[in-house]
This record gives C-alpha cells, sequence and structure tokens, in this order.
C-alpha cells in the first residue's frame, strides 16, 4: 500500500471529481486493512499459521482465518460502497 499512495495522491490532485488527496489515502487504508484477515497477506499471519506445537500439530489452519477474513472483507466492502466515501469527504473536505 506504501507504494501505492503516490499514486493515489497524484489520481486525486488531477481528477477534482474524485474526493481530496486525503480522503482517498484514508479510503485505500481502510480498504487495505480489509484485506490484511487472509492467512498468507503478512509476516505476522504466515508465522501464526506455521506455529506448531510439540506434537507437529499446527495452532491454527487456514480456515481459522478464512471465516474471519472474508467476514470482514464483506464488511469493509459494504461499508465502502454504501457511506465511507461520504463519510471521508466529510472528515477531509477538498481545498483542506
Amino acid at each position: 500500500s506504501l507504494l501505492l499512495m503516490p499514486v493515489i495522491v497524484e489520481v486525486s490532485q488531477v481528477n477534482a471529481s474524485l474526493p481530496s488527496s486525503a480522503a482517498l489515502v484514508f479510503l485505500s487504508v481502510i480498504m487495505c486493512s480489509g484485506s490484511m484477515a487472509f492467512p498468507i497477506t503478512s509476516f505476522p499471519n504466515v508465522n501464526s499459521l506455521l506455529t506448531e506445537a510439540a506434537n507437529g500439530q499446527p495452532y491454527l489452519i487456514a480456515r481459522h482465518f478464512l471465516l474471519p477474513g472474508l467476514a470482514m472483507s464483506a464488511l469493509v466492502l459494504a461499508q465502502l460502497t454504501t457511506y465511507m466515501v461520504y463519510y471521508a469527504e466529510a472528515l477531509f473536505p477538498r481545498g483542506n
């Protein structure tokens, strides 16, 4: 997400019909956070998935990440497509 932030800011500055650059960055961060619940999206998740007990049995399996991860991703998608854009525009108005 850090690599995309300058692109998002530039796009918002070029197109005046989009929300402010701060609002787009805010929405992008929420979008990236919603996808981080999956098993292989970050080092801590992979580390937790691969940790095993002394007998060789894993503590967690992919299902333990996928069920809450899918629910959270669906919730974030619903928020982003319904009210979150208006909320971000209210928090970060263009021109401030």
